[in-house]
């Protein structure tokens, strides 16, 4: 949706992602209780860190609207696109469009199959189908990605905060002994 803001037009997302942010944070300080274990224990740290990061991303891209104008379209002289161009532009356009479905599905598939393949097996399949979904087109560079983001979360989580993660079931907890 957008608004007409002293003859520009402003994209309303970015007011939204804000405002939830703010209400998020709100919440978390309204509703979780407080305690007396170090920073990254508390029950507030995190949802209170989702929330300021929402927050931040909502004020960086309502600038970045406001500062940037209307690109003016290209003149009808320029070159012609070809049938495979315009055909990518259009297929690209329709999964940009209802990316954000695609997204709640496979996350919402994740949490699904998390109990049963276990942390490692399930968050490297559902990280590497995300960077698929978002664009990334090599297949090494969305294995490196995966890969690395399993890596991070295991270590953080798993191992230095000593959060326990889902093991799976039958030979997925095999491959997560392996990792934590």
């Amino acid at each position: 949706m957008k608004l007409t803001l002293s003859g520009r037009r402003v994209s309303i997302e970015p007011l939204v992602w804000l405002g939830i942010g703010v209400a998020a944070f709100a919440a978390v300080f309204a509703g979780v209780p407080s305690s007396t274990a170090t920073a990254l224990q508390t029950p507030r740290f995190w949802p209170a860190a989702a929330a300021i990061i929402m927050i931040i991303a909502g004020l960086i891209i309502s600038l970045s609207a406001l500062r940037h104008r209307q690109q003016p379209a290209p003149e009808a002289g320029g070159q012609p696109f070809s049938s495979a161009q315009e055909s990518h532009e259009l297929d690209s356009e329709v999964l940009r469009k209802h990316n954000h479905l695609l997204l709640i599905v496979i996350i919402a598939g994740y949490v699904a199959v998390l109990p049963y393949l276990g942390y490692v097996v399930a968050t490297l399949v559902m990280a590497w189908v995300l960077a698929w979904t978002i664009g990334v087109r090599k297949v090494l560079s969305a294995t490196l990605a995966s890969i690395t983001y399993v890596a991070l979360t295991t270590v953080i989580f798993g191992v230095l905060m000593n959060v326990p993660l889902p093991r799976g079931r039958g030979p997925f907890v095999d491959i997560s002994a392996f990792f934590f």
